[in-house]
């Protein structure tokens, strides 16, 4: 967790879903924490105010995230999901189905381990 106190959340995607969980943080109904950053496909007309939006995942991976959220389909967990966790940020998936693939389940936890973080 950052030093301050607050969860530094970072989003990959933002849909109607990602949009609600933004919200959420926003209202405080996700406790002491931050929307840090958001990856998505196509550049943000409408970004929340403190928060980096970007397409590149070096980027995004560069702020200092506590935890990941994945939000935007089973393509994305295959896409960035070793990325996030080597970094050492945790990883939360909302696109499960993804994880029926043994493969990447496998090298999802492989990067977990060497990252220090949790899937």
């Amino acid at each position: 967790m950052s030093p301050v106190g607050e969860l530094q959340v970072g989003l990959i995607g933002y849909g109607t879903a990602a949009r609600a969980v933004a919200e959420g943080i926003a209202e405080g109904k996700a406790g002491p924490a931050n929307l840090a950053a958001i990856l998505v496909r196509r550049e943000l007309a409408d970004v929340p105010d403190g928060t980096m939006a970007t397409i590149d995942l070096a980027a995004f991976l560069s702020q200092p995230l506590d935890v990941v959220v994945e939000l935007a389909g089973q393509e994305a967990v295959a896409q960035y999901g070793v990325a996030v966790l080597e970094t050492g940020d945790d990883f939360l998936i909302l696109s499960i189905g993804a994880l029926a693939d043994d493969a990447l389940m496998a090298d999802l936890r492989s990067a977990a381990e060497r990252g220090g973080s949790r899937i």
